[in-house]
């Protein structure tokens, strides 16, 4: 996934946290699950936590229900 953005109208209505959950539902399945973003919070509500500050943008990281 590159990026997750929702259609201004259709906002604030869960799609792309859905869509996100779903995703993390399947991301200990593959060695990945990090990514780069503005949006902390978005992300931290879903699961993934923040392992470097690279200034305007974080480098969040997926965590497992296990913490690892």
């Amino acid at each position: 996934v590159d990026a997750v953005a929702t259609t201004p109208a259709f906002q604030g209505r869960g799609y792309g946290s859905e869509v996100m959950r779903r995703l993390a539902a399947h991301i200990d399945d593959y060695e990945i699950g990090c990514l780069e973003t503005d949006r902390v919070g978005f992300y931290e509500r879903l699961g993934f936590v923040v392992i470097e500050d690279l200034g305007a943008y974080k480098h969040m990281e997926w965590q497992t229900e296990a913490g690892n």
